[in-house]
């Protein structure tokens, strides 16, 4: 059951291209852009601003006669990330623990080493539109905004992406970047051809094609006074210049329901923490929004990424098909140093009930069932060293059933049924009836825990997850039935009356889940298997923990590691004295979370990232990158060729990274949850100050 259940939310992962595209583009603005305000404070052209661009002024889309991006930008918008002003945003965030990490001494060499890595990213995306992350810094009076766009009719050229900048008293400034960008064209080779509309004149560049190129490169500037618009798609910059000139589409993206709805929504969230938390700092600064139609920005991001194009199965016409096109589009707005926060975010993911009964969704769709409950108190058998606890009300009964036609289409046939029948009766099978005895048998609750042990390595991270049952006993019979008829599995006896069964992988066998999964080669969104030289886990541990103390729940316990398997299931029969609910700074979270609504939730999540981030940090440091699953080793693996990986241990210069321990005081306390609402899901996440 929880390997099915495993193999499908592996495989429809693909979703996660869609959040990488848009936060990450917020990643490197945040980290380039940052560490630049430090050293641009006193641009000589720089403007005075009128305050913050406050909680109260972020539903103004403009100042008179000056329009915001907002109401320039087409409908068919599909994701864009707004920065209401750019400066305010740079200047608040270095206050923050973050912007302190990035200003520390100690950080220097390694900040300034990724200001080249950063830009390269951006590259890496193929939206190149000729300025680099400081230019836009550098030119930005207020609003920036990057959006963008698909042509789901043009297969040369499927997706445009924009950048517009409000410029206003920064034009000088402007100007010479415009000088470099020239400059660098020629550099690269590109031909320049001047196009005139409109009476303005857009600059647009046609980069040297390489041998067999089919996408077709462009690079399309076009500057005013008040305005610089840069984009790889000229039409795109002449439809921009018409709206500036009153000549606007019908409908733009501030008009769009979806759109308005989620930034209204957030910003009236926001709001409304301000006034709660009883601020009194004034013109509290609205640092970034975003916005994302998910299967529109998964088909860019499947573009921009190169993903989904092995294999027999789409990801995402799968995923159409079996009713997740329900979610329709999400977004959020985030406002920096208000109360205790350094930075609060609400957001809004839009997925109205498409079924008419209890199960809210169609099809494989009716995973997404996670209904609102009270939160509790942290359980106090979690340990005090846990570097991630999250707890998650799902219905996994039904999400498991659910899986049926999700997999069925996958596979071109019916066997998700077969296969339960077969373990059912089967010769060789475990005989377990998974539809009458297991699955009536799970709970709501799932709880999920990692920490981390020193010193570093590839193996100190650990995962833990413990699922509520209502029938330990049933389920424990299921599973020690299904564990004696598998080779790999052996029988830990180091807890009375607890059955630890641990699975390890040999040279000479099978992985588990290619025994399992092995005929699915094509069901992939990632590189074929023979790219992969490490399996997902090569050990890890299941166990029924039933409850032995009054109002504690039974569990089915699975881990990455056995050893902290059994230290959970001990600390479940006597809590520990120092449990994470005992931690300060962790009450100081729960506490922030319960200010903020969390009452009746669906998710609610802590992470102490002091302590989620040290092993990390630590292996990019001792140059063990390629085994590190952080995203910022994601990010990496993204920019750097495979042979670069390679031939170039440290391809990041994280040798000059300074210990962890000299910068463990930035990183505090963080925490979000979830609430479902009738149309969808309400988001909310939160660093705290130090």
């Amino acid at each position: 059951m929880s390997l099915l259940s495993f193999f499908a939310i592996r495989r429809i992962g693909h979703l996660r291209s869609v959040c990488r595209l848009i936060l990450s583009a917020c990643l490197v603005l945040c980290v380039v852009a940052t560490g630049e305000a430090q050293n641009n404070a006193a641009a000589p052209d720089a403007v005075e601003s009128d305050g913050d661009v406050s909680v109260a002024e972020a539903g103004d889309d403009g100042e008179a006669g000056f329009a915001s991006a907002i109401d320039l930008l087409p409908s068919t918008t599909a994701g864009l990330v707004r920065f209401p002003s750019l400066p305010d945003f740079c200047a608040s965030g270095g206050e923050t623990n973050f912007g302190r990490l990035l200003d520390d001494p100690s950080m220097k060499p390694f900040r300034e080493a990724q200001r080249e890595l950063a830009n390269k990213y951006l590259d890496s995306l193929d939206q190149k539109i000729g300025l680099k992350v400081e230019d836009v810094y550098d030119i930005a009076s207020g609003e920036v905004v990057a959006a963008w766009l698909p042509y789901p009719k043009e297969p040369r050229r499927p997706y445009a992406f924009c950048v517009i900048a409000d410029i206003r008293g920064r034009s000088a400034a402007a100007d010479e970047v415009l000088q470099q960008v020239d400059a660098d064209m020629k550099v690269r080779e590109a031909q320049r051809k001047d196009l005139e509309h409109a009476g303005e004149t857009i600059r647009v560049y046609m980069p040297k094609t390489k041998v067999g190129q089919y996408k077709i490169e462009q690079i399309a500037i076009w500057k005013s006074e008040d305005r610089v618009i840069a984009s790889d798609r000229d039409t795109l910059v002449t439809e921009l210049i018409d709206a500036i000139q009153g000549r606007a589409p019908s409908d733009t993206i501030g008009d769009a329901e979806l759109y308005s709805t989620i930034r209204s929504r957030s910003e009236a969230a926001i709001k409304g923490d301000v006034q709660r938390l009883g601020d009194d700092v004034p013109g509290v600064p609205m640092g970034v929004q975003w916005y994302a139609e998910p299967f529109a920005m998964g088909e860019i991001a499947r573009e921009a990424f190169h993903v989904d194009r092995r294999g027999n199965v789409q990801i995402l016409e799968l995923l159409q098909n079996q009713g997740f096109d329900a979610i329709q589009a999400a977004g959020g707005t985030v406002a920096i140093g208000t109360g205790d926060f350094d930075w609060l975010h609400r957001g809004v993911v839009i997925a109205p009930p498409t079924a008419e009964d209890d199960q809210r969704y169609q099809l494989g769709a009716r995973i997404l069932q996670f209904p609102n409950r009270p939160r509790p108190e942290i359980p106090d058998w979690v340990g005090g060293d846990t570097a991630n606890f999250m707890r998650l009300s799902w219905k996994v009964g039904d999400a498991f059933l659910a899986l049926e036609t999700l997999v069925d289409e996958a596979m071109g046939s019916e066997v998700f049924m077969d296969t339960l029948e077969d373990i059912r009766r089967g010769e060789d099978t475990a005989n377990v009836d998974i539809l009458n005895d297991v699955v009536p048998n799970l709970g709501e609750e799932m709880i999920l825990l990692t920490d981390n042990v020193l010193p570093a390595s590839i193996s100190s991270e650990r995962m833990l997850v413990a699922l509520e049952l209502k029938d330990a006993a049933v389920i424990k019979d299921s599973l020690r039935r299904i564990m004696q008829n598998e080779p790999n599995f052996t029988l830990l006896e180091s807890i009375p009356d607890l059955e630890v069964w641990k699975y390890e992988v040999t040279d000479d066998d099978e992985s588990f889940e290619d025994e399992l999964f092995g005929d699915f080669g094509d069901f992939q969104d990632v590189a074929p298997a023979e790219e992969e030289e490490q399996q997902l886990l090569t050990t890890w541990a299941i166990a029924v923990v039933p409850a032995t103390r009054q109002g504690q729940a039974d569990y089915v316990v699975f881990s990455s590691h056995s050893d902290l398997l059994i230290e959970t299931a001990k600390r479940m029969r006597k809590p520990p004295a120092d449990g994470l609910n005992t931690n300060t700074r962790v009450q100081k979270a729960v506490a922030a979370m319960q200010s903020l609504g969390a009452e009746d939730v669906a998710v609610d999540r802590i992470v102490r990232t002091d302590l989620s981030r040290r092993i990390k940090y630590e292996l990019l440091r001792q140059g063990e990158l390629r085994n590190s699953d952080s995203v910022l080793a994601s990010l990496i693996k993204r920019i750097v060729d495979e042979s670069e990986l390679q031939d170039e241990p440290d391809p990041i210069e994280a040798k000059k990274l300074p210990p962890f321990k000299t910068i463990q005081k930035y990183f505090g306390v963080a925490g979000n949850f979830v609430i479902t609402t009738d149309d969808g899901w309400a988001l909310c996440g939160f660093v705290l100050k130090q």
